[in-house]
């Protein structure tokens, strides 16, 4: 993928975290890169969903986010697959999560999903726009 095809991913995605009320708006600036203003409700689902990506390691292999959501769906996997133990809540979160944005689950989109959220979500230096 080139720079051009990877900004394209994430700005999608961001869309899609406007549509649903995650965000209150996203900003690019050329030699800065996307600077992001979440929601209160959007800030407590991206904190948790980078807590759940950090634990079973959903940045460790760019196949890791399609295969976490097949689990989550219920799906198997191939026999050579040893499958991660998914809490039932974790399973709720994550599902809910991808239809609540309407992620695409592909792996293109499931991977765009989880770098975003990885990569901006709040921090304790992140600050919270509230209103409309």
């Amino acid at each position: 993928m080139d720079k051009e095809q990877i900004h394209k991913g994430y700005e999608a995605v961001m869309e899609r975290l406007l549509v649903t009320g995650w965000l209150k708006k996203f900003t690019f600036t050329e030699n800065k890169g996307f600077r992001l203003a979440w929601t209160t409700a959007g800030a407590q689902k991206a904190c948790l969903l980078k807590a759940v990506i950090d634990l079973h390691g959903l940045l460790d292999d760019d196949l890791a986010p399609m295969g976490f959501d097949k689990l989550c769906q219920g799906e198997s996997l191939p026999s050579f697959v040893r499958p991660a133990k998914i809490e039932p809540e974790i399973r709720t979160l994550w599902c809910e999560s991808i239809e609540q944005a309407g992620i695409d689950r592909t792996e293109d989109g499931l991977l765009f999903f989880v770098h975003v959220i990885s990569g901006w979500a709040p921090d304790e230096n992140t600050g919270i726009e509230f209103g409309f």
